[in-house]
């Protein structure tokens, strides 16, 4: 089952290699609710490459995925992105601005002036 977290990005860390040649990202968002908390998740694999188009300070919206893991007797739960999307006012603002600059405008026949209704 996803989930969703929406909120400002703290920190986007550097891209992880393991050994067996994983690879993973870990970034924070930082919550708006009233006690707002700071939240680690992480990309994985082909995935890390998302945070390249985001900086710090930017309004995201991130869907995740809750993963539960046990190594050695240990249990782990890790927060696990497969989107992070822009969601702030400024880019809904941009792309209503960039959809009225890219429409085509409709172009009116020629009317013959002899079938006026009036």
């Amino acid at each position: 089952m996803s989930q969703n977290i929406k909120g400002t990005l703290e920190a986007i860390f550097e891209v992880q290699i393991f050994q067996s040649g994983f690879q993973k990202r870990e970034f924070l968002i930082k919550t708006e609710e009233q006690f707002q908390q700071i939240i680690k998740l992480e990309l994985t694999k082909d995935k890390c490459a998302i945070l390249d188009a985001f900086k710090q300070g930017q309004q995201v919206s991130v869907d995740f995925f809750l993963r539960g893991s046990e190594y050695n007797g240990k249990h782990y739960v890790n927060l696990t992105a497969w989107r992070v999307s822009a969601n702030s006012e400024d880019a809904i603002a941009n792309t209503a601005t960039e959809a009225r600059v890219n429409a085509t405008p409709k172009v009116l026949e020629d009317i013959d002036s002899d079938n006026l209704p009036f």
